[in-house]
């Protein structure tokens, strides 16, 4: 099959319970690497991990199914999965929809990561805007749930404080400014002046 009809029978797989029983069987085969030669020299064993596992069982969309493979792919090592999608995106024509997810998660893998004990009012605006939450707030609750398949108890306690410094950084807006007083680049600093404040006068 063309690589965008072969999309098309992959999206149905991402709909359903226990996709990752697919990619196994294909493995199997010695078949996943001449249809996904983008994901080439992925094992079963890759497949049947926790995190994968997690994603199969339960009701998640089949972009954070999709995604999930991306985020394992990171938390084994990789340093950089945004050419890795960007080629498969443009060998098998998916929408962008299923790209989105993974390239915020690459964007913002490596803050979110960090000690709770870094997660400062500046650190977590950073991750704030990594993610682009401010004008996409969806973005934050998609995020919670790809690295929540990674059941991290950190993760619990950082995606609440994220939940509440986003509240917090959004009702800051150009009205609080006196823009007499300012010039280009200066709003865009002053807003994130002002966002920082709330976010550390709420913590």
């Amino acid at each position: 099959m063309v690589p965008e009809r072969t999309w098309l029978e992959t999206e149905k797989v991402f709909k359903a319970d226990n996709f990752n029983e697919y990619f196994i069987t294909l493995i199997n085969l010695n078949a996943f690497n001449q249809i996904y030669p983008d994901l080439k020299d992925l094992d079963s064993e890759f497949f049947s991990s926790h995190l994968i596992l997690e994603s199969a069982k339960q009701d998640y969309s089949p972009e954070i199914r999709f995604a999930s493979i991306f985020y394992l792919l990171l938390k084994r090592g990789e340093k950089d999965i945004k050419n890795r999608i960007e080629a498969m995106q443009e060998n098998m024509r998916f929408a962008n929809s299923y790209k989105r997810l993974p390239i915020i998660l690459n964007n913002s893998l490596a803050l979110i990561e960090e000690d709770t004990s870094k997660f400062t009012a500046d650190h977590q605006l950073r991750i704030i805007e990594s993610i682009d939450a401010i004008r996409n707030p969806e973005n934050l609750d998609q995020i919670s749930k790809l690295i929540m398949l990674d059941h991290s108890s950190n993760f619990t306690q950082k995606i609440t404080a994220l939940q509440k410094s986003l509240g917090n950084a959004k009702n800051i807006t150009i009205n609080n400014l006196d823009e007499s007083k300012l010039e280009g680049n200066e709003i865009a600093e002053r807003i994130r002046e002002l966002r920082l404040d709330a976010i550390e006068s709420n913590q």
